[in-house]
């Protein structure tokens, strides 16, 4: 290793503490590398003013916003320059170059920004986030047509405390493809002539503010989650609760409406019903009475006494129905309403409701049982029925019906 003469002593004593540290372990070569790309800066710094010519013909111009393609300017580099593109893997900026010569490799981490502004320090903060997820020897961060916030110069380097030691960082706001590969040469130079990467003081003081820096973040999501957890207990109680809540309401309401529905209850509201007196009304001549049924009283009249007004509605029954219609109606019922929306008619036991619905190729019954029967299923075996999700039975009009409601009437 070849030291610095004598007469550079002078020029040591005038630099910071750390420009001082670094610039004494410089060797000839590396000043000579060193002094050759500084030399290289101010030709191409006035390529800023003069933009290049475009190219492919007549593409857009290679400065304009977003036209510049990272991966094919780097087609300039050297062979022992590789460029790996992992702008779609998280923490490792857009671009990985790893430079390699006679066993030295060096890696830099490259972010590209297309801003028509001021790149925002939040893109500035979040390269040097990538640059502590990974071990790196330099970074590089290039703005195609505007300056970073805090930065006037085109070209800035600085001098980075990360985790894995000092390493140099780039900015360059540039869209020249003779600028950009001649940056990514020199900042690879810079920390091929870094000092070596040896523990020493800023090493331990990046370190030592890497590990607080963690411990505090990792206090602070410890504490996020134990309030998340006691959130969670807590709302998941207070469900428990409600449900409990729900379910004795629902079982009340059960309980509640069991009783509504029972022989007593339909008593009383029976009792609040308006009831037509009856009357001697002779029957409608359409129907055949016969005299000698128990349900007909001394003037020949069907056991409901004004069943002449029940059958107001017979017309709209299917003609082969009304026999069956007129057996059912003449069941002693405890009320029929014929003023039933959507309903021929009505009819009201104390543990059923009858209602009649007529349609044109068919007569269909209703029936919802306001009390718990034991019925065998032998006997709906004659019927055609179905059963609603809220219980209700629908079936077909016919002899067998009429027979069922008979057995099951009280």
């Amino acid at each position: 290793m070849y030291k610095l003469p004598h007469n550079m002593d002078e020029i040591l004593s005038k630099l910071d503490v750390y420009t001082r540290q670094w610039a004494s372990n410089l060797t000839i070569d590396d000043i000579v590398k060193l002094l050759q790309s500084v030399y290289k800066l101010p030709g191409l710094l006035e390529t800023l003013k003069y933009p290049a010519p475009s190219i492919d013909g007549g593409a857009a111009n290679i400065g304009k916003a977003g036209e510049v393609k990272f991966i094919d300017i780097c087609r300039g580099l050297p062979s022992n320059y590789q460029v790996q593109d992992t702008s779609k893997q998280g923490k490792k900026g857009d671009f990985i170059i790893t430079y390699s010569n006679t066993g030295t490799v060096k890696r830099c981490l490259v972010d590209i920004k297309n801003y028509s502004s001021t790149v925002p320090k939040k893109e500035i903060d979040k390269f040097y986030e990538d640059m502590t997820f990974g071990s790196y020897d330099a970074g590089i961060i290039i703005s195609y047509r505007s300056k970073f916030v805090g930065i006037a110069d085109h070209v800035y380097i600085e001098e980075s405390c990360l985790s894995s030691g000092k390493i140099p960082v780039m900015y360059l706001v540039s869209s020249d493809e003779e600028l950009i590969l001649q940056s990514i040469e020199l900042i690879i130079a810079k920390s091929i002539i870094q000092q070596t990467k040896d523990i020493n003081i800023d090493r331990i003081e990046s370190l030592i503010e890497h590990i607080n820096s963690a411990l505090t973040n990792s206090a602070d999501v410890r504490r996020l989650l134990s309030e998340l957890q006691t959130s969670i207990a807590k709302s998941i109680q207070k469900c428990q609760e409600n449900l409990v809540t729900h379910e004795a309401h629902v079982k009340r309401a059960v309980k509640e409406m069991s009783g509504c529905v029972s022989k007593v209850m339909v008593n009383r509201i029976l009792e609040h019903v308006p009831k037509i007196d009856p009357r001697d009304d002779n029957t409608d001549p359409l129907i055949k009475v016969d005299s000698s049924s128990d349900d007909t009283d001394l003037h020949g009249n069907l056991g409901f006494p004004d069943i002449k007004n029940k059958l107001e509605n017979l017309h709209k029954v299917r003609g082969l129905d009304r026999p069956a219609y007129i057996e059912l109606i003449n069941i002693k019922w405890d009320d029929i309403d014929t003023d039933v929306p959507g309903f021929i008619c009505e009819m009201t036991s104390s543990n059923m409701v009858v209602r009649v619905a007529a349609l044109k190729t068919k007569t269909t019954v209703v029936i919802n049982f306001l009390e718990e029967l034991e019925i065998p299923e032998s006997e709906l075996d004659e019927i055609t029925y179905k059963i609603t999700k809220d219980g209700s039975f629908i079936c077909l009009l016919n002899d067998p019906l009429v027979k069922f409601i008979k057995q099951y009437y009280l």
